[in-house]
């Protein structure tokens, strides 16, 4: 077939279209293999709507897509998804990803991406923008949208029941309502979907948070007429396993204080059975089921091992996977599911490795990342080294770490090297499983340590720790749902790229062969606001970790002195839509947008700010009158300006380098402080970006 022809598209309704055969080729694999191979002049588009194939052939022209109208998007994503146009498909979810984030205070709209996001999941099991859906409104009332949805309950496939579990949240009681009106107007038989229901709802968390609901399911229950057998058992059961997790629930409050780390439930695992440690994805399942392992964590660290040891072939992943999923199936296996984030993690983690083997691997881990029954959404907090994360969706944290949400920490206590730290959550709307507190004060929790970082963690559980701190815990943020974490950095001898994995992965190294080291970051100081430090700028410049995204409106702000505490300027880095700095005590026109293609997209930066200091003084001509008419020139006169360069390095990259001087200072007491020898730093008490500091290693 020639380079360019003439293809006739069949749609539904009216007459053929005729589009250029390179319009096609040059969007679509399939498309061209259709046209070039295969030598297809006709394609029959005739499933779909005339209107939406239209737009599809005229934005594989303009190749842009600004806006879709919502009854169109289904079938123009499905267009993109089944030709493999992938810069249509990447737009198309994009574009379903901002209307997720509009959803909130609009049912329509709610139930639109609700059913967008399920016919996604179902048709090509894509489970991510279900899980933003859960990770973004799991933590509000839902029950208007779950009155209307549940209008057609007994409809419903159970996996949908699922994800409705998981958006309900810490609130199961909205769940019930209309079921229990149905069984209450039943004379017979529990149907097979409220069984499941009920089978899957957290019934000691609906006791402890509604227990006038709890007690209107049983009591609803008791009032059915003429049960059956297998009703009647059924309704027993439930009785007794709902009393039993109740009680366990009230034994063991908040389910212990200690933090566990990753690592400690490697060692242990390791330690038990370090003669007999599964090595192929078969031996991981005889593991399971000989119960020896209840932790999907485990599961995951095992598998990634397994991969890089005994490559498994397609059929054999696809078959662990079914397992895994059916073995959840019964009670006897309770596997505790594993936060999405830490899977994201080691999948960007594996991405970087240069072995073969990563395909397969990464296939299982999705393949997990996928399934509801395996992962868990937005019940888990995270620390980060020494920041904690309130988990927002199952997106990766490595490219999407927008959607997570900075606590505030605030040093208590440091007596004997034991620290007492209170975390504050910037909104009581962004409170895991907490809906409409009313509580006075900020949700928060305290964490007793004695090495912080290193998973060493105590949760206070006391009232009396809470009392003057401001700050009140909810009792649901338990111990078991806090992780902490860090990223292990290393150097690749062939092309010297920064890689990086977390260090709770054990086997990490197997699929980075040629790292010449791993070592966790050094030396970083932890940053006391409000207070200055003795720091000669001029001698070694300063370092200053953040790991602030655009548009938070975070900050950086540090203020200069001489020795003798006399103000010597200072700057402030903001984090707005662009990254923006001032030049304090430099007017306004020292407001100066960095490059923003120079900052990366990774949000963990490591800022270099230096002060270069010439031996001298720079003339400078500036005009001291008002001037004349016009041609006629104003009188200048001549200044001399302090020799200073200001240097800012983001990630080893120069974005700043900026020689001060009246032309770029318009405010001019810029020459009095700026001839001050900078000794002391402060960070500003508003400083909200910063997390450390430490003298540069060698010079910018």
């Amino acid at each position: 077939m020639s380079s360019s022809t003439t293809i006739m598209i069949r749609i539904k309704d009216k007459s053929p279209l005729c589009v250029d055969s390179p319009r096609l080729t040059d969007n679509s694999c399939v498309f061209k293999r259709l046209i070039c191979e295969l030598n297809q002049t006709e394609i029959e588009l005739t499933d779909f709507e005339s209107g939406t194939v239209e737009m599809f052939f005229t934005l594989l022209s303009d190749k842009t897509l600004s806006e879709i109208k919502k009854e169109q998007f289904r079938e123009l994503h499905k267009l993109a998804v089944s030709f493999n146009v992938s810069w249509l498909k990447k737009s198309c979810r994009d574009w379903l990803r901002s209307e997720i984030d509009k959803a909130k205070a609009n049912l329509e709209q709610f139930h639109f991406v609700f059913e967008e996001s399920l016919f996604i999941s179902d048709k090509w099991r894509v489970q991510k923008f279900v899980g933003l859906i859960i990770s973004k409104y799991s933590a509000q009332d839902n029950s208007l949208f779950f009155e209307d949805y549940m209008k057609n309950f007994d409809k419903m496939e159970e996996r949908h029941i699922e994800v409705l579990l998981l958006l309900a949240g810490s609130n199961p009681a909205q769940l019930l309502r209309l079921p229990i009106e149905k069984v209450n107007n039943r004379r017979c038989v529990i149907s097979k979907k409220t069984k499941f229901l009920l089978e899957n709802i957290n019934l000691a968390l609906l006791y402890e948070r509604t227990p006038d609901e709890h007690l209107r399911l049983f009591e609803g229950l008791k009032e059915i007429h003429e049960l059956s057998r297998d009703d009647l058992k059924f309704t027993l059961d439930l009785m007794t396993e709902s009393v039993k997790k109740v009680i366990q629930r009230a034994e063991v409050p908040a389910g212990g204080t200690q933090i566990r780390s990753k690592g400690e439930k490697w060692a242990t695992f390791y330690q038990e059975y370090s003669q007999s440690i599964p090595d192929t994805l078969d031996e991981i399942t005889s593991f399971i089921l000989g119960r020896k392992i209840n932790d999907m964590e485990l599961v995951v660290l095992l598998m990634v091992r397994a991969c890089r040891r005994n490559p498994p072939s397609e059929d054999r992943s696809e078959y662990f996977l079914r397992n895994l999923v059916n073995i959840t199936k019964y009670k006897g296996y309770n596997l505790k599911r594993v936060p999405a984030c830490d899977v994201d993690l080691l999948i960007d983690s594996i991405k970087g490795s240069p072995l073969p083997e990563t395909h397969q691997c990464i296939a299982l881990l999705e393949g997990i990342r996928n399934s509801f029954s395996l992962t868990s959404y937005n019940e888990t907090i995270h620390m980060r080294g020494k920041q904690l994360w309130e988990l927002k969706n199952q997106s990766s944290i490595q490219k999407h770490q927008s959607n997570f949400t900075i606590l505030r920490r605030q040093l208590l206590l440091s007596v004997e090297e034991v620290y007492r730290y209170a975390f504050v959550f910037k909104s009581k709307s962004l409170v895991p499983g907490v809906r409409d507190c009313a509580e006075a004060g900020l949700c928060g929790f305290i964490l007793d340590s004695k090495n912080f970082g290193t998973g060493n963690l105590e949760l206070c559980t006391a009232a009396e720790t809470y009392r003057d701190s401001g700050i009140h815990h909810h009792r649901i943020h338990s111990a078991e749902r806090m992780e902490s974490f860090c990223i292990l950095e290393g150097m690749s001898s062939n092309d010297r790229k920064k890689k990086g994995v977390p260090s709770w992965w054990a086997h990490g190294g197997e699929w980075f062969p040629d790292i010449e080291y791993w070592e966790p970051k050094k030396d970083w100081r932890e940053i006391e606001r409000d207070v200055y430090k003795k720091y000669h700028l001029e001698r070694t410049p300063l370092e200053v970790r953040t790991d602030s995204e655009l548009g938070s409106n975070d900050r950086t702000t540090i203020f200069f002195s001489n020795s003798q505490g006399y103000y010597a300027e200072g700057i402030n880095v903001w984090f707005g839509t662009t990254v923006r700095v001032w030049i304090y005590d430099c007017s306004s026109n020292s407001s100066i947008d960095l490059p923003v293609e120079l900052l990366g997209t990774d949000v963990d930066r490591t800022w270099r700010i230096a002060l270069k200091r010439g031996p001298g003084m720079i003339r400078h001509q500036e005009e001291t009158g008002e001037g004349g008419e016009k041609g006629v020139s104003k009188n200048k006169g001549e200044t001399l300006d302090p020799e200073v360069r200001l240097l800012i390095l983001c990630n080893e990259v120069e974005v700043l380098n900026l020689l001060l001087s009246s032309n770029v200072c318009g405010d001019s007491s810029w020459r009095i402080d700026y001839s001050r020898t900078v000794e002391e730093i402060e960070f500003e008490v508003y400083d909200s970006a910063s997390d450390y500091f430490r003298p540069a290693p060698g010079q910018v």
